[in-house]
This record gives structure tokens, sequence and C-alpha cells, in this order.
């Protein structure tokens, strides 16, 4: 499922592919929507926010780590599909657990990412006395990885 990595070639090198998750196409919006809601209710709000958002996805961990406790119904266990025997809750555990990093890790960076955003937002906005703080912003971190 989803689409053939592209090859890409740098400096004689390659063939290098970019392969990336679904969420990238979230996160675009998710920064102008802090930025909408920093520029017009503050840097409580967006904390709040912050704060909220890290909430519902650490319910949502924990969800999945007691679905991962429970016992296996017996119809469950042991699946044929395409013909082989699936022993189901191996393959639960296996999909779900590794998941449970992935959420630590993303919700560390989130909520990283977020108060960073924030506070560079204000920073700037203080700095250019309330000038173009988030044009600044995205111009000085699209110049930060070239240099």
């Amino acid at each position: 499922m989803g689409q053939e990595p592209v090859a890409l070639y740098l400096l004689g090198e390659g063939p290098l592919t970019l392969s990336l998750s679904a969420g990238v196409l979230l996160w675009p919006w998710v920064f102008i929507t802090t930025d909408l809601l920093n520029e017009y209710f503050g840097l409580r709000a967006v904390r709040w926010l912050s704060w909220l958002g890290a909430g519902v996805i650490a319910y949502a961990f924990l969800m999945v780590w007691l679905a991962l406790q429970l016992p296996p119904a017996e119809f469950w266990i042991w699946r044929e599909i395409q013909g082989q025997k699936v022993h189901m809750p191996a393959a639960f555990q296996a999909i779900f657990g590794q998941s449970l990093w992935i959420v630590v890790g993303s919700l560390t960076a989130f909520l990283l990412g977020q108060f960073v955003d924030v506070v560079s937002f204000h920073w700037l906005r203080r700095l250019t006395r309330g000038k173009m703080a988030g044009g600044a912003r995205n111009r000085f971190y699209a110049y930060l990885p070239a240099h």
C-alpha cells in the first residue's frame, strides 16, 4: 500500500529514498493553528492546548497498553489468513506493542516542538515589536539547517 519511494541521487550517492509517514500531512496544519492561537489568544492558550493534546495522546497510549494486557477472546486466538494459520495475539502484540514506543517518542517530540515553537514565536514577536513574528521565525527555521 502507498506510493513507491522516489530514488534520489545526491553527490554521486544513491539511490536514496525519502519515506515518510502520513503524519507529515498533519504537522503543517498543527503549526499554522498554533501560530493563529498564539497570535490571538497568547502563550497561555497554546500551552493549554498542547497539554490537552498530550493528555489525549497519553490516554490513547494507556488504552492500547491496557488492550495488550487483556486475554484474547477464544475464537480469535488462531485465524487462517491467506491459507496460513496465524496466532493473532502475537500479531496484535507485535503491531501495537511497538507502536507504544513510537507514541512515547512522538509525544516527547510534540511537546518539545510545541514549546520551542511558542517561545520562539514570542521572542521574535518582542524582537520585531509585533511585526512579522511568524514570517521571521519561519525564515529563521528555513535558514538554520542550510548553514
